[in-house]
């Protein structure tokens, strides 16, 4: 749960633009990345700190104002990291009207990338002349009715697998770890490595 409570941290700083909530969040990752062996995350993740504490004055003042992520248009908890802005533009790319049939011709597809942005600024330019919106038509996935209804069967199935284990019965459980499906428990050696991960990282 400690985990989970952490990516819930990470992402609406990430989502929302709070730098001092997104290093505190990315810091407590550090150990669990060391403990489970993700080693470019734990090597790479420690000289980013790092650097991050050494930001100069102006820099670090730009990103507290929330500009060390992208946002598609003034919504409230749309920003995403550049890398996955990024990713999204290949993605925009690879569609109609992208570099779909160019790639094998390096001018044409080193053109379409150049002047992406250049395009992208030309448009908006327009809009704003006459005085247009671009309005997003885009929502998040997780606020569709759709979605909203298949996560409410999800928790639904997910209660009704722990009441048929017996999860919520006033019955004595075991007092260390145990699978509830096939009621093995932990050894102990197994149980200290799993509770305190993120001081043995």
């Amino acid at each position: 749960m400690e985990m989970v409570s952490i990516l819930l941290m990470f992402t609406p700083a990430q989502r929302e633009g709070i730098w001092d909530l997104y290093l505190h969040s990315f810091r407590q990752m550090l150990p669990y990345f060391f403990r489970y062996d993700h080693l470019n995350y734990a090597r790479w993740g420690s000289v980013y700190i790092a650097e991050m504490e050494q930001l100069p004055k102006e820099v670090l003042e730009e990103f507290k104002k929330g500009n060390f992520v992208v946002k598609w248009n003034e919504s409230k908890f749309n920003q995403v990291s550049p890398d996955h802005s990024l990713e999204w533009l290949n993605g925009i790319g690879k569609r109609g009207g992208g570099i779909v049939g160019i790639t094998k011709t390096s001018s044409a597809l080193s053109r379409w990338a150049l002047s992406y942005n250049l395009r992208s600024q030309t448009a908006d330019n327009t809009h704003t002349m006459f005085g247009l919106h671009q309005e997003d038509k885009f929502s998040q996935n997780e606020s569709t009715p759709g979605r909203k209804d298949c996560d409410k069967k999800d928790e639904c199935s997910l209660i009704t697998i722990l009441r048929q284990f017996k999860v919520f019965s006033s019955a004595a459980h075991p007092n260390c770890l145990y699978n509830i499906a096939t009621k093995d428990l932990v050894t102990d050696k197994i149980q200290v490595s799993l509770l305190n991960a993120k001081e043995l990282g």
